[in-house]
């Protein structure tokens, strides 16, 4: 019986890539985003934020189809759909495409599913039935880790407690079992 290797301890800014990594696959999950453009976004993301880089060189489109089993041709039009959509940036660097997760999901160019505050109250509900904090900053705040302007223009989409004010709760649920 093979037994897990024991987690090691995160440093502070380990800590900080992988909460960065964490908001923005939160964020992509809010947005409009079809399968293929959602499985290329989270390689870069992986292959940025999950190795602790702003930015990743990836020599071969083929490396993509290789890490999500998506063809060539879709590749190259979902990467380009990603640009398009200021999700990803692509720039080239000595010859060789650079890909970045553009963080600040207000200047996306895609159509979000859920609203912040409905995906907030949520998240809080969910940690509060299981004995977890609220989350005290707005989940559109990515810019927070960077200390950037578009956090301050964010800093009033949720209350000073960070509870939502009011969330229905009804415990008519269907029983199971």
């Amino acid at each position: 019986m093979n037994n897990p290797e024991p987690q090691p301890n995160l440093t502070a800014e380990a800590d900080g890539w992988r909460k960065r990594g964490m908001l923005i696959r939160r964020e992509l999950r809010r947005h409009h985003l079809s399968e293929r453009e959602r499985h290329l976004a989270e390689i870069i993301l992986d292959l940025t934020l999950g190795w602790q880089r702003e930015s990743i060189v990836i020599p071969q489109l083929q490396c993509f189809t290789d890490l999500t089993g998506i063809g060539r041709p879709h590749v190259t039009e979902g990467i380009q759909d990603l640009h398009n959509m200021r999700i990803i940036r692509v720039i080239t660097v000595k010859g060789q495409p650079t890909y970045s997760i553009r963080e600040d999901s207000d200047n996306w160019k895609v159509k979000p599913r859920v609203s912040t505050q409905a995906m907030t109250n949520s998240i809080n509900l969910v940690r509060d039935w299981n004995g977890l904090e609220p989350l005290t900053a707005p989940l559109e705040a990515i810019a927070n880790f960077k200390n950037g302007p578009a956090a301050k223009k964010t800093s009033a989409a949720v209350p000073e407690s960070g509870i939502p004010v009011e969330f229905p709760v009804t415990l008519d649920l269907p029983k199971l079992f």
